[in-house]
């Protein structure tokens, strides 16, 4: 499913691009901001090393960055990361809302190779220092005091590259950014020890969470978090997935799409309650008397560390069944009890 584009802000400026000659450059990294909790769709475009692009936004200084990183096959138009931002845009949240869009990359690398992965997963590490260098850009400008300040939040591959670019963001400033969400991590290729090192970890941040819907598919096998989250075990299946419900073109898709479905509907609806164990059978045989309990989502304690587990179904009372969400579609919405930021105090 495509979303209708955002209206743009175009500024004209000259992008210098470093060339790596080992390798294709890969096109720019855009970056969009959405300002307009009333018109979600109105975004600016945010061009680093362009100033201009910068200060005539409304990027607010005194708001903290959230970064959305979309997965393969994905692109600024697409449900994640435009329900996901619509969400955050529509809560208390007090942040600026920015999606990186690298959905250019995606369809050059998939023309070259003719293969479904392509050559991103390679190109991650690429993608995740453009990342950086928006926050770095942000810094330089002072609009952004401390990378302590910044949220990433990726889907799929997307997830390798928050990762990734949190490990740049702490080798260009000295300090790792607060937190890396990582949304049913990408597995295919991250798994091979050829770019061990450059996927997703717990050093990528002060505070890494991450969830798993189809480990063993489309998504990486084992922890990478300070905490990580299995609901329904983690996959590679979720309730109510069928054939007919994933995306075209990528069988096996819909659970890994949960990932973002379940994290976005705590954003504004839901409170979902995770209990620490140390296998899903465990979690199973426990969890009427589960004494170590945290809220999944959006509002995870950062203290939050081990492996959790919570079972949740299509029609369980919060969630959305991943086809829309009251609030996002015009009624009543159900906003956090207090803003994101406020979590990291």
């Amino acid at each position: 499913m495509h979303l209708k584009l955002c209206f743009v802000t175009f500024v004209l400026t000259v992008i210098f691009v470093i060339v790596n000659s080992s390798k294709p450059t890969p096109p720019a990294v855009r970056f969009y901001l959405f300002p307009d909790s009333k018109n979600t769709e109105f975004c600016q475009e945010l061009i680093p090393g362009d100033s201009k692009s910068l200060f005539s936004s409304k990027y607010d200084k005194w708001k903290f960055p959230i970064i959305l990183v979309h997965g393969f096959g994905q692109n600024l138009s697409t449900t994640f990361p435009q329900l996901t931002k619509d969400a955050m845009l529509k809560s208390s949240v007090q942040g600026n809302i920015i999606v990186a869009d690298w959905g250019r990359l995606d369809e050059e690398s998939n023309q070259r190779s003719g293969d479904a992965n392509g050559g991103v997963p390679l190109n991650a590490d690429s993608i995740g220092r453009k990342v950086a260098g928006m926050v770095v850009f942000l810094i330089n400008h002072g609009l952004l005091s401390d990378p302590t300040r910044v949220h990433i939040i990726g889907f799929s591959l997307g997830a390798q590259i928050a990762g990734i670019a949190g490990q740049h963001i702490k080798h260009y400033t000295g300090k790792p950014i607060q937190r890396v969400t990582g949304l049913d991590p990408a597995g295919p290729l991250f798994q091979f020890r050829r770019i061990k090192g450059k996927r997703l970890d717990h050093t990528d941040a002060y505070f890494v969470d991450v969830i798993h819907t189809n480990q063993a598919r489309y998504g990486y096998i084992g922890n990478s978090g300070h905490v990580d989250f299995f609901p329904n075990g983690g996959g590679p299946d979720q309730p109510g997935c069928t054939s007919r419900s994933d995306i075209a073109g990528y069988p096996g898709s819909c659970p890994h799409q949960r990932a973002w479905e379940y994290f976005t509907e705590t954003i504004l609806e839901s409170k979902i309650w995770a209990c620490k164990a140390n296998s899903y059978k465990e979690y199973s045989l426990h969890r009427s008397s589960c004494k170590d309990k945290v809220l999944f989502g959006l509002r995870v304690p950062p203290s939050t560390r081990g492996s959790y587990f919570f079972d949740i179904r299509r029609n369980d009372p919060g969630y959305g069944s991943g086809i829309g969400w009251s609030s996002l579609l015009g009624s009543a919405e159900k906003p956090w009890d207090r803003p994101l930021h406020s979590l990291y105090d």
